[in-house]
């Protein structure tokens, strides 16, 4: 149908615009329902690159602390293992570097979070910070460096935090700050 006059084609253009504004609205309302509302976003389908798992972990039952292939601790089911020390120990001036921090699922197995995951992290608390000071690791995201102030036991209490909530808090787990060693 051809447009006859200026009128005739503000009117086609209208119908056209007001078409595409329907068209636009409709788009909006399909993908309303894909946005996520408030709800937790799904990070369970990502993989990344360097491997391990990123998103919710669910399942953890304990933590297996180790530095420089040495074991510290493992707490496990609401004990620690008697195999290990039930506690961080550090000279008075000491420092234990690069405390890797392997949270266990509910058989005992590490749970390996990806150095890359962001949305993952580890958070910590320390009852007398006047005692010891624990720093995150420059190396890994997932380990930490403890060193000794004054003499003294304190305690600490890590979480396995996914973007603004914890996902597993662990027991205080007590430090002890030893003498210094000749």
């Amino acid at each position: 149908m051809p447009i006859r006059d200026s009128t005739s084609a503000r009117r086609f253009g209208a119908r056209i615009a007001s078409r595409g504004r329907a068209a636009l609205l409709a788009a909006g309302l399909l993908w309303l329902p894909a946005c996520d509302q408030g709800a937790a976003p799904d990070h369970s389908q990502h993989i990344p690159p360097d491997g391990g798992t990123c998103g919710h972990i669910d399942q953890a039952s304990g933590v297996l602390l180790r530095s420089h292939n040495q074991t510290l601790l493992r707490y496990f089911q609401f004990s620690f293992d008697p195999q290990y020390s039930d506690a961080i120990t550090v000279p008075k001036g000491g420092f234990i570097h690069h405390v890797t921090v392997n949270f266990l699922d509910n058989t005992g197995a590490p749970i390996q979070i990806a150095e890359d995951c962001l949305i993952n992290r580890l958070e910590w608390e320390v009852t007398t910070p006047s005692f010891v000071q624990v720093t995150q690791n420059a190396e890994s995201r997932w380990a930490v460096d403890v060193m000794g102030k004054n003499e003294g036991t304190t305690q600490i209490r890590l979480r396995l935090m996914h973007d603004s909530h914890s996902h597993f808090a662990l027991e205080p787990i007590p430090i002890r700050v030893t003498a210094p060693q000749p």
